[in-house]
């Protein structure tokens, strides 16, 4: 399966109730309470929560919705910073009721599926398999990662950048937990499991030609084979969304500047001790999560938490592309004009933060782009790394 679109609207959409076609995932038009048109021009349609796509899909059909769990994630006590964390903008014009979710129409500028490129192939370690160069271009990494677990997650704050992304390529920033299919093996701290094939990421993406501008938008995604076949974003094939507040695929009021104000969302992914269902919380509020029925090779814990940037890389004209990642500053810019991931948190078994300082790096391409490690943060627990560059025809000397 290719990458679909993140469910992501453009101001031109049509304000017609369709099915497939407007939303990425089939949505019935009677399974639509309420629709919602954004100031910016999203059009959100209010679903009927026990209609969503997700759970039509025959695997998951027989499931009933998971309470929410109890776990307090990340938390909002920002001392010292000038981060700041603004609402999605289709909330300014209005709210989905109770029992529905969030799902937002697909831009009429979206371009065809066949066509669009998976942000997480196959590792998400620096492999031969990452770096070569693919159909659809050369994907570049700069991320820090962990490998002290297992855990039962991570959390952060994700940066809002928009930035100017060439035709047909991405620019993401992000935070991933995964696990290997192989089961036989002894967690060794600091050492790499030896596969990462299951995997779920949440983070911001600028996707101008698919998603149909370049606001950063909110995903996730999950894969259970690497993704070799397996590339699940938003609602398109697993992901149960409980909560009507935050829409997959929404822009934010605000995005940061150099030098200037900094605006994250907040995120977390965990599972709670028992059925290996793993959440998403957005601003500590639990908003869906993977059914275990998502990973035929159990999904238990988590061996591999990564975070940074990526960026696709089509080489127009030949050259290295110009798209930036992150901010467009190198890590040495310093945490208030790089990219930042802030305050990322690991969860024990037990659910419990664990200070887990993610001292290994992938960077595909120091020229263009790197990553720092920046250690514990000045004013609250948990470690912030920075990354980004500007791509440029000079990533090629």
């Amino acid at each position: 399966m290719s990458f679909h679109a993140l469910l992501f609207a453009a101001c031109a959409v049509t304000a017609t109730l369709l099915s497939t076609s407007v939303h990425a995932v089939h949505v019935d038009p009677n399974d639509i309470v309420k629709t919602i048109e954004s100031e910016c021009g999203d059009i959100i349609d209010c679903v009927d929560v026990y209609k969503q796509p997700a759970l039509k899909n025959r695997q998951f059909q027989d499931n009933k919705i998971q309470e929410p769990p109890k776990i307090k994630t990340l938390r909002n006590n920002l001392l010292g910073r000038n981060f700041s964390f603004p609402q999605q903008t289709w909330r300014r014009s209005g709210s989905c009721p109770e029992g529905t979710i969030p799902i937002r129409r697909r831009p009429t500028t979206a371009g065809a599926d066949d066509k669009i490129a998976n942000p997480f192939p196959s590792h998400g370690r620096a492999t031969a398999t990452d770096e070569k160069a693919q159909a659809d271009g050369k994907l570049e990494i700069a991320a820090a990662y962990g490998v002290n677990g297992p855990y039962h997650g991570a959390s952060a704050a994700i940066p809002m950048w928009k930035v100017q992304v060439a035709p047909n390529e991405f620019s993401m920033n992000y935070l991933l937990i995964a696990s290997p299919h192989e089961r036989h093996f002894t967690p060794i701290s600091g050492k790499s499991p030896p596969d990462i094939n299951n995997q779920i990421a949440v983070g911001m993406a600028v996707y101008p030609s698919v998603l149909g501008d370049d606001n950063p938008r909110l995903f996730i995604y999950a894969t259970n084979d690497g993704g070799v076949t397996s590339n699940c974003f938003n609602q398109e094939c697993g992901f149960i969304q409980t909560n009507n507040e935050y829409a997959l695929g929404a822009t934010w009021e605000k995005y940061s500047t150099v030098g200037g104000d900094l605006y994250f969302v907040q995120v977390s992914l965990y599972r709670e001790t028992g059925p290996a269902v793993w959440w998403l919380s957005v601003e500590d509020v639990p908003i869906g999560y993977f059914d275990s029925g998502m990973f035929p090779v159990p999904f238990i814990e988590s061996f591999h938490n990564e975070m940074g940037g990526r960026v696709l890389d089509t080489r127009p004209g030949g050259r290295h592309t110009m798209t930036p990642m992150g901010s467009g500053m190198f890590s040495s810019a310093g945490l208030n004009n790089a990219a930042c991931i802030a305050y990322y948190m690991a969860f024990d078994n037990e659910g419990g933060d664990q200070v887990d300082d993610p001292v290994n790096t992938i960077v595909t391409n120091p020229k263009c782009y790197d990553v720092k490690d920046f250690g514990r943060d000045d004013n609250r627990p948990g470690i912030d790394i920075a990354y980004g560059g500007p791509g440029g025809y000079y990533c090629d000397q």
